[in-house]
């Protein structure tokens, strides 16, 4: 049965697997994301939920071409984690899964994913490699190599300490013991809830999703300012590796080399899949580092001032706390 004849056929009670993909202005990419969705060869009960909160018709849009695909449609702006939040309150399946509105997954996807859980009770999150759906452009590779260095195709399978929300299954149980994912944070909630999630994170690096990149150069460099942003805001708020550098936020600039190493490694050991860095990628992607530093930096700051604030208004009331992370950058 294909997933498509699983979403229209399956009886309410009978949902094996609800996958959640949130939106936000995402025509450009959805109907992709979707066509995907619906292709995945899995003989299981599957819906196909999309919460959109975009405020130019994406959503009906959505329901017009894909009616076999229930669409939730918020009228107030959703972050990636409250939409997502959203969709598994509204689910019906014993598992979620996540997929981004820009990403496309392979037919296999979701059967390798729930194998993993199924064998591996001790699992609690699987994910696929990612891998980049446009690496043509000089500024999407950038920003691909910046932001999913660590996920790429032909890395090492095997425990993580994190996993991209891009694309994510879960069993629905472990999502609510939980709480889902923090929706104070427009990035680095991923980070945060595969904190929350505790147990074994895998990384099916044999299977990879396709994410498609933002291509204009100025877009590019904005977004990367907000990823250093969040992350800095994510390291001054909860005690996790790298948090020390919110007493001393101007090494936060330090950062660079040691990310550009991290990802020229990672890149040489990827596989065919994964695109090369050339020589004249190197100050494109040492601009975007610091950029993303700078970023960085700002958050650091901003988060370390916040958890002061909240102490002094909650009578220093402690932040949760999350384990350790191997590396954080």
């Amino acid at each position: 049965m294909s997933s498509s004849q699983s979403a229209s056929a399956a009886r309410q009670d009978e949902i094996l697997i609800s996958l959640i993909i949130p939106s936000f202005r995402s025509r450009a990419t959805i109907s992709d994301t979707l066509h995907s969705a619906l292709e995945q060869r899995i003989n299981v009960p599957l819906e196909v939920l999309v919460v959109d909160s975009s405020d130019d018709g994406t959503a009906d849009w959505v329901r017009q071409r894909f009616p076999q695909v229930r669409v939730h449609h918020s009228p107030q702006r959703l972050l990636p984690g409250a939409a997502r939040n959203r969709g598994a309150q509204l689910s019906r399946g014993e598992f979620l899964a996540f997929l981004d509105s820009d990403v496309t997954a392979p037919r296999q996807w979701l059967v390798r994913l729930l194998e993993q859980l199924k064998r591996h009770p001790e699992c609690h999150l699987a994910s696929a490699a990612v891998g980049c759906a446009n690496p043509n452009s000089p500024a999407g590779r950038v920003l691909y190599w910046i932001e999913f260095s660590e996920f790429l195709p032909g890395c090492r399978s095997g425990e993580r300490m994190a996993l991209s929300s891009s694309n994510l299954l879960i069993r629905k149980q472990d999502f609510e013991r939980c709480g889902g994912f923090d929706e104070e944070f427009a990035m680095a909630e991923d980070l945060i809830f595969c904190r929350r999630v505790g147990g074994t994170l895998h990384l099916e690096a044999g299977l990879a999703v396709s994410h498609r990149q933002r291509e204009d150069r100025g877009e590019v460099l904005q977004h990367l300012r907000r990823l250093g942003f969040w992350s800095g805001r994510y390291r001054a708020t909860f005690q996790v590796a790298g948090s020390g550098l919110k007493s001393f936020p101007l090494l936060s600039f330090a950062l660079l080399p040691i990310r550009l190493w991290r990802i020229l490694r990672r890149v040489r050991d990827a596989g065919p899949a994964s695109p090369k860095i050339r020589p004249t990628d190197l100050p494109l992607l040492i601009r975007g580092l610091a950029i993303w530093c700078s970023g960085f930096f700002r958050g650091l700051r901003r988060g370390a001032l916040r958890r002061e604030e909240g102490s002094q208004q909650e009578g220093a009331k402690p932040h949760a706390k999350i384990s350790q992370e191997k590396n954080f950058t």
